[in-house]
Parts: C-alpha cells; structure tokens; sequence
C-alpha cells in the first residue's frame, strides 16, 4: 500500500488504498457504512476499470470487467528508470516488493535510485550495484 500524498483533509475524510492483486482478492470492512471505489490497472497496456458501491455492512462482491488491452508492447521492452522504493512515510517497500510492483505494471525494468530525503537515506543498507532479478522481471 502506498500513501496518497495528494490528500486534503477538507475534501475528503480517508486516503487512497493501493495494494497488488494476482486476480481475485478479498476486503474486509469495518462494519457499518462504507461507499468505496474500487479501481484496477494492468500497467501502460490496458485500459483501466473503476467501480464505485456504497455497502451497508452487507457481504458485496464487486466485479470488473476484465481490462481491456490498449497496445501491445511486447516488440519493445517496457521501462521505469527514475523510481524511488522508499521515499519517506509510513510506508516502507522491500526490493522483491518493488519487482512485484513492475511485474503488476507489465515493466520488464526498473531502475531504483537511492534517494537522501532530509539527511536522510532509507534505502541504504538494501544498496547493490547487482541487478535483482525474478521470473525474467526487473
């Protein structure tokens, strides 16, 4: 999950959750009233799908439509070469997260620079000039 650094506490009451899911997932909500967007992305290739509920504290099963392609990328390899695994926050990425999320984005690359934000430099002690690789990503 990662912060939702766009946030204004005038508009809305609750960040964006962002999570990766292999296909089916489950969310379970505190009881009570709850209107939720649920919106899914396949990298830069397909189109995205968004569906909004208001639940009742009802067992709700959302569906989307499987996404759609937009082009196919696959004569060119796909890369993100300016990436910052952790940037400050609550949140804290692992590098075998970070190659989860470029294979959730269809990235066969990508490229984390250690960042040093306020005298500080979170990604330090994970630092190697060897590239990590799993299942031909990354």
């Amino acid at each position: 999950m990662h912060a939702d650094d766009g946030l204004i506490a005038a508009f809305r009451c609750s960040e964006n959750h962002y999570f990766h899911c292999p296909g089916e997932c489950t969310l379970i909500l505190p009881t009570g009233d709850a209107r939720l967007q649920v919106s899914a992305w396949l990298g830069l290739q397909h189109y995205g799908a968004t569906r909004r509920h208001h639940d009742r504290g009802n067992t709700t099963t959302i569906s989307l439509e499987p996404l759609r392609r937009r082009l196919n990328m696959a004569t060119s390899p796909a890369h993100d070469l300016h990436v910052h695994m952790n940037y400050g926050g609550h949140y804290h990425n692992t590098p075998q997260n970070l190659i989860e999320q470029a294979r959730a984005e269809h990235l066969d690359a990508v490229y984390n620079l250690i960042v040093n934000k306020e005298k500080s430099i979170p990604d330090v002690a994970q630092f190697s000039a060897r590239p990590l690789r799993k299942d031909n990503c990354c």
